[in-house]
């Protein structure tokens, strides 16, 4: 993942071929052209790559170097048509969010009130959603690629997150409210290495939303460079001044599958070095399995249909179900009975889930954890429930607590 400056042109021109001349140019180099010849890439600018030292939306190269983007950078898909860069990926579980935090913010000397953005109004909306998405399908970690160093007092001397900390409170309320877990920050702009573990970090009102941020720069560059702080790991890790390029970071990612927690290790490197310069591991915490409201069992025809809602609000639940929807035994108490067949599959993230049951009896289980078992009832009858199931990994006892949800059948 390249957090922009991939160069340091600072062009700022209506003309396209200028813009192409610099990718080719990087690609061209001896000490990088291997690098991204050879290992899969994502990446979005910061300033230098942009439109020049803290460039913001006003640039006049603004509208040709997110042309000349499109052309030149294989990307994921791009939702602003021909404005900003931002994208989302997937890695695994890892949800990855990319940033464009140039092209549509407000200049460094506009005041520092609610309607000051880095983001601008469309893509901050898009960014909330995919926080709310990331947490929605339960993933373990969410990577927010920020090319603007995020910690530090407000100062309006500076083009990172100091600058705008109105909508930086803004950011970390949103974490807060809608119980977002395991936003990790990378970011560079700073020509150092560094990491906190969330003990600086917190902008929420009343504290509440500490993320990790993990600094790694410049990788072709030999400027040093100190922005934000104080960073958990202690003073960061400048560039050498000395003609020696390359500092970066690795992230090394363990996880076991299901609903696990991950296991994240930061490095800090300077090329040649063989020995990291810094090193930091934790494991994120666990998530909680959306609560499913209001099921309501119909019989009919075909079977049972079981809907509900999840709770979009605030999670809640036991950790270690299924993160994709619901789960459909796949035998029940009687071992006469047929086994239930969902035909339809359950989509991430999505407000309402619908299985249908083939058979006359089964079980469903939410991703909270809480169990209903369905019979069919006569003439659309109320459904029966039981106590007890059998499922796969043994019997599932269903609490009295569990037995009726919103006055459905448990």
């Amino acid at each position: 993942i390249n957090m922009g400056d991939f160069h340091y042109m600072d062009t700022n021109s209506t003309n396209p071929a200028i813009y192409r001349a610099n990718f080719a140019t990087v690609f061209a180099n001896a000490s990088q052209a291997a690098l991204y010849r050879n290992v899969p890439t994502a990446y979005v600018w910061d300033d230098h790559d942009y439109c020049g030292n803290d460039s913001d939306r006003t640039s006049v190269g603004r509208n040709t170097v997110r042309q000349v983007y499109r052309e030149w950078v294989p990307h994921y898909p791009l939702v602003s048509g021909q404005g900003t860069i931002n994208q989302s990926f997937k890695m695994g579980r890892v949800r990855v969010i990319m940033t464009d935090l140039r092209s549509e913010a407000d200049p460094q000397s506009t005041p520092d009130t609610a309607t000051k953005t880095k983001l601008g109004i469309a893509q901050k909306a898009w960014f909330k959603q995919q926080l709310l998405a990331a947490r929605d399908e339960e993933a373990p970690l969410i990577l927010w690629v920020c090319s603007a160093p995020w910690i530090g007092s407000a100062s309006n001397t500076t083009d990172t997150w100091q600058n705008n900390t109105t909508e930086r409170r803004e950011i970390a309320d949103f974490i807060k409210a809608n119980a977002i877990k395991n936003v990790t920050l990378l970011s560079g702009d700073m020509h150092a290495l560094a990491y906190d573990d969330g003990k600086n970090s917190d902008y929420a009102t009343g504290g509440g939303a500490p993320v990790k941020v993990f600094h790694a720069a410049a990788l072709g560059r030999n400027s040093a460079t100190i922005k934000g702080g104080p960073y958990s790991s202690g003073a960061p890790v400048q560039n050498p001044d000395n003609g020696i390029l390359g500092q970066y970071g690795l992230l090394d990612i363990t996880d076991l599958g299901g609903s696990s927690t991950l296991g994240v290790t930061f490095t800090g490197w300077r090329a040649p070095e063989t020995t990291p310069r810094l090193r930091y591991t934790f494991n994120t915490v666990a998530v909680q399995p959306r609560v499913p409201l209001q099921p309501v069992a119909t019989a009919g025809p075909e079977g049972i249909t079981v809907t509900w809602q999840d709770d979009s609000t605030v999670e809640s639940g036991k950790p270690g179900i299924s993160p994709y929807g619901i789960v459909v035994s796949t035998s029940i108490s009687r071992a006469s009975a047929p086994k239930p067949v969902p035909s339809t599959t359950p989509t991430v993230g999505s407000t309402e889930v619908r299985a249908r049951i083939a058979s006359t009896a089964a079980v469903i289980c939410a991703r909270s954890g809480l169990c209903w078992v369905i019979s069919k009832g006569k003439k659309g009858q109320p459904s029966r429930c039981r106590d007890r199931v059998r499922s796969p990994s043994g019997d599932i006892s269903v609490p009295k607590a569990d037995r009726s949800m919103g006055g459905a059948p448990a």
